[in-house]
Parts: C-alpha cells; structure tokens; sequence
C-alpha cells in the first residue's frame, strides 16, 4: 500500500506512521536503502548510496576493541574481493581471522595425533582435559560431524544440551595458547558444570579457525557468569579472536553470539553482510561498500558496535 500511495511524490502517508509507530524511520530508510523508495533532496531524487551517504547515522558504526578491528578488516577484505559470488563472500566472511596453515605449522602438526600433542591439548585418555572433567563429563561418539569437531556433555544427572542449544561462549586462544586455555575450561567445567555442551575443533584446521572452541549454555545469565570466571583465569593468554561476536573482553579471547532459528548468528550475518557489500559496490554516489554495508546491517536489527541483536531480544534455547 505505501509502494503504491508513493508512485505519486508526497509526504509519508499518516497512516504508515500509526502503523509502523516507533519502527517507522527504521524501515522507510530501510526501503530507501533498498531502493524501493526514494526521497527528494535539494531537487534530485536519492535512494540506494545516495541516500546512504545522507541519512549516515552519527553515532559510531563500529565498536573498538579487538574484535570490532576484525570485523571491520573482514568488511573491507570482502569489499576487494573483487568478481568473488555471493556465495564465495559469505563464506570467505565467515572464515575470515582464520589463521593461515603454512609450512611451518604442517611441519609441526602433518596429522590429529600430533596436532594434539604439539600444543598439549590433553583430550585424550588420561590427559589434563580428561582428567578434569573427571566423572561430570562424556566426550560424545564419533559422527558425521567428528571430522569438523569433537563434542562434549554433561553425563547423566548433570545438565542436558537442548536440541537447539542456541547461546554459546567462543573461546578464542592463539593455535599455541590452546592447550592450556582448554584445560583451565576443563577445571572450570567438572568442577561446575553450568554449560550444556561444549566443542573444540578437530585437527590443524580446526585449531586454526577463530572458533576453536565453542561453549553452549540454555540462557545468557549462565554464559556471562561462565565467562567473566574465565576471563579473570585467562587474563594474558594470547587471543585470536572471533569476528561479528560480541566482546567479553577486549582482547577478544572471549565473546558469545545468540543463533537465530536454524542457522548460526555468524552464518547468518555473513549472508547479510555479503548482500549488503554486493549491493554497494553498485552504489557509486555512495559511501565506500563496507561503510554502506554497516549501515544497511543496522536495518537488519544488528547492533554493530556491540556484533548482537539491537532489539536486545533473545530466543530460547528449543527444550526436549
């Protein structure tokens, strides 16, 4: 109906305030940004960069911090991706702060076993992981997923990972720092196990990704208090940090993420960021894609600074 009233220039119709009340100027700008609306400005005709490049908000895009820097970084390094596929955006995105494997770490680590013993990760039998989690944990059987990940949960009588376990705490070490940030987790875990599950990648990729090691939990009290433990055992181990995360602390060692339905928030804001970067490349009155790309993600209902859901809302984890 709006589309339709505005085929003809005029103000916003009255009754799209009343309807849309505070969301209003969220979703017109939305629409402008889009390009489904334009608006008269000094006697030309703006939508799309254009109008991008004036209704620029003031206040800061981005957060500082470690992984605010990272996120940025992988912005820009998908605006030069030059002729890349929405497809192959999304995906570099959401690989982006991967540490590279060169001949110096396939050297170190050519296969899982020595990956496990050259940085001390201790998961296997008798190991200080293992050891740790004592009798309040199980490492799961091996899965289609083995190959990718290795899963943890709390045995029976202790708390059970939903279905759609959807808050989780990144712990984000340096390839060389992960053994000991792993078993510091360990002791924390069997001795109070609050978490409903937890993961750590498999072999010298998975070490490498930025989300090495994931923590669920069924509600965000859960989470912070787990992480502000770990933040205060932690503090001065080496981070890699998790780009589109939020911050625990600054250095980006740990960070969480609430997922929406059937997909994860890393995945899902990869997607959206990629559309948006595709969309400002097009855009050559607008500002630069990256920038274009931040402001559309604010629409989206992203808050930027903070890498969560601007609403604040957070969906429950799905029960058995």
């Amino acid at each position: 109906m709006l589309f339709l009233t505005l085929a003809d220039a005029g103000p916003l119709p009255e009754y799209a305030r009343a309807t849309l009340g505070r969301e209003v100027a969220g979703t017109v700008e939305r629409l402008v940004l889009d390009g489904v609306l334009e608006f008269e400005h000094q006697g030309k005709w703006c939508h799309g960069g254009a109008a991008a490049a004036l209704l620029a908000p003031n206040e800061p895009l981005i957060g500082h911090g470690r992984i605010g820097a990272l996120s940025l970084a992988a912005l820009r390094y998908g605006q030069h991706l030059g002729n890349a596929s929405e497809d192959e955006l999304v995906h570099r995105l959401y690989g982006f702060g991967r540490r590279p494997i060169g001949p110096e770490l396939r050297g170190l680590m050519p296969d899982t076993a020595t990956v496990s013993d050259a940085i001390g990760l201790g998961v296997g039998v008798g190991g200080r992981v293992t050891r740790a989690l004592g009798a309040s944990w199980a490492e799961l059987p091996a899965s289609k997923d083995s190959r990718h990940w290795r899963h943890w949960h709390p045995r029976v009588g202790g708390r059970r990972r939903p279905l759609r376990a959807n808050v989780k705490l990144y712990l984000s070490p340096t390839v060389e720092a992960l053994g000991d940030a792993l078993g510091v987790l360990a002791e924390l875990l069997g001795a109070a196990p609050s978490a409903t599950a937890f993961k750590v990648g498999v072999g010298l990729g998975g070490i490498c990704r930025p989300d090495k090691v994931v923590i669920y939990f069924d509600g965000l009290d859960a989470l912070h208090a787990t992480a502000q433990d770990l933040a205060s055992r932690l503090h001065g181990v080496p981070a890699q940090g998790v780009p589109f995360t939020a911050a625990v602390t600054e250095d980006g060692l740990l960070s969480w993420a609430v997922d929406p339905v059937e997909t994860s928030w890393r995945y899902w804001l990869a997607g959206r960021a990629a559309e948006h970067l595709l969309q400002g490349r097009l855009e050559p009155d607008g500002p630069p894609p990256w920038r274009y790309a931040l402001q559309r993600l604010r629409l989206d209902g992203v808050d930027t600074v903070r890498w969560a859901r601007a609403d604040g809302v957070v969906p429950q984890a799905s029960e058995r």
